[in-house]
């Protein structure tokens, strides 16, 4: 059964699965929410935002962080992206050694320049992606 005191300690306990400003708006949610569906929010296993980071800082180049978080169509292009611009890094210091194929090498340059930084962007916000998966499930749950 919930009551207040419930609710306000499971978002204390779990605060650091969410975003400090989705707190009040899930706090209203579960006040207003049937029994079942509390019970199906505390059973509910959160991803780690930690674990999530570090999985995304280790195997993040192959897309893995977006699969985990079940963005699968970006987990693909980030694969194929991340994949070839390795490749294109590369390839490019050959390109660039040849002066006829100098823009090849500054193309294959900038795919391998791009894919890092998709790479580089994804590891700093994936705390935040998870935090706002986390928050998706939970009103997922709610809204069934």
């Amino acid at each position: 059964m919930k009551d207040t005191n419930s609710i306000n300690s499971y978002l204390k306990i779990h605060e650091d699965h969410f975003l400090r400003n989705d707190i009040d708006t899930l706090r209203e949610r579960l006040m207003s929410c049937s029994d079942s569906k509390w019970d199906s929010v505390r059973l509910l296993n959160l991803k780690e935002p930690l674990s999530i980071l570090l999985v995304s800082l280790c195997a993040g180049i192959w897309g893995i962080d977006r699969f985990i978080l079940g963005k699968k169509g970006t987990g693909i292009l980030k694969l194929f992206v991340c994949q070839l611009g390795i490749i294109a890094g590369v390839v490019s210091f050959f390109f660039l050694l040849a002066q006829e194929t100098v823009v090849w090498g500054i193309v294959c340059l900038v795919w391998f320049i791009v894919a890092e930084l998709w790479w580089l962007v994804d590891v700093c916000l994936s705390i935040k992606f998870t935090k706002e998966y986390n928050y998706n499930r939970v009103i997922f749950i709610l809204d069934l």
